[in-house]
């Protein structure tokens, strides 16, 4: 490059380019991030818990379907992520605990204002500590009918605690209150005890 080209290159970038390319540098907003997006709060809501009883090849079993209601004015849409514990007591055994970890992932889910979701879990009887409660049940006022023992009817208490999507935060609901109506078959050869069928329960 000749020496009078390079005078007219400095020329150029101190007379010209150089104040036009520092202005777009410091136009506003070319530097400065998106404002972080604040999520409103009690913008979900647990409506309702249903537990219920139920049976299968492996026993008496216990369902839970936790109703997340979106109690907001806008659509949510992203992704689920459920984190969270149902925590199961039983009043009259103080040191039964049972805590059920809830997980669940879903991409692209539209959650429309009064729209729900649920979320499910089955409790198999089974406490932290590995008993059974089914041994713990109690028996003893011989109500045996067509070959099904009926025990005393149990008040067992649940606690949701969970989220649904990460940015909106902790969701809790409880305790609620079930009643486990618990039975076992006999069998009359041996006295085995087995719960693999729930016949239907007869009246006084």
């Amino acid at each position: 490059m000749t020496h009078r080209r390079r005078r007219i290159l400095r020329w150029l970038l101190s007379g010209f380019l150089l104040p036009v390319i520092l202005s777009l540098g410091l136009l506003p907003g070319c530097s400065e991030s998106l404002p972080t997006r604040i999520v409103p709060q009690d913008t979900l809501s647990i409506a309702y818990v249903f537990i219920g009883q139920g049976t299968n090849a492996g026993g008496i079993h216990v369902s839970i379907a936790i109703n997340v209601e979106n109690v907001y004015e806008e659509t949510f849409i992203g992704t689920v992520d459920v984190t969270g514990n149902i925590r199961i007591s039983w009043p009259r055994h103080p040191d039964v605990v049972v805590n059920l970890p809830i997980r669940r992932r879903q991409t692209d889910l539209h959650l429309d204002p009064s729209d729900a979701y649920i979320v499910d879990a089955l409790w198999f009887l089974r406490t932290d500590d590995g008993r059974s409660v089914m041994d713990l049940l109690d028996f003893s006022s011989n109500d045996v009918r067509h070959g099904v023992q009926y025990a005393e009817p149990e008040t067992f208490l649940f606690e949701v605690t969970m989220t649904l999507f990460e940015e909106t935060g902790l969701l809790t609901s409880g305790p609620h209150e079930f009643v486990l109506e618990g039975w076992k078959t006999l069998d009359d050869s041996t006295g085995i005890v087995s719960a693999t069928r729930l016949p239907p329960r007869a009246g006084p």
